[in-house]
């Protein structure tokens, strides 16, 4: 049996590779975390917020190789998806959280923004990320 201290113990317990302190490699949580609420990821989130809703607007006249949004469900959702948008403009501290369901709202081809599903849906999601950002501005 091999002593290595990347192969086990001397008592034959097997012990991973640590890497960056982790054992597959990736950064610790915490830097990823923080890698989602710099400033250069939130601009891009906002301009991405900004652009469906142009998109929603002009739906015909734009040509991309972007999957379409579903203008109505974006429309419908407009007012909330400007509040997250100056929401990730501005300095205030968010949480990962709504980081992440901002994400998913415009990344997920297969989500409310682009293949519709019952009216509101885009608008309900929206909500939950935006309350997610900064949970406590929106209680009450």
């Amino acid at each position: 049996m091999s002593t290595h201290p990347s192969h086990g113990h001397r008592d034959g317990r097997w012990r991973p590779i640590v890497v960056h302190g982790r054992h597959d490699g990736r950064p610790p949580l915490d830097v990823r975390v923080r890698a989602m609420l710099e400033r250069r990821d939130r601009m891009r989130l906002a301009d991405g917020l900004e652009l469906m809703i142009v998109h929603a607007q002009r739906p015909e006249g734009i040509l991309s190789a972007r999957i379409p949004v579903v203008p109505s469900q974006v429309l419908d959702a407009r007012e909330v998806l400007e509040d997250i948008e100056r929401v990730l403009r501005s300095d205030v501290q968010i949480d990962p959280r709504g980081t992440a369901l901002v994400r998913a709202l415009l990344v997920d081809g297969a989500g409310p923004a682009y293949v519709g599903g019952r009216r509101g849906a885009l608008h309900e999601a929206a909500l939950e990320a935006r309350n997610a950002l900064i949970p406590y501005r929106w209680a009450g």
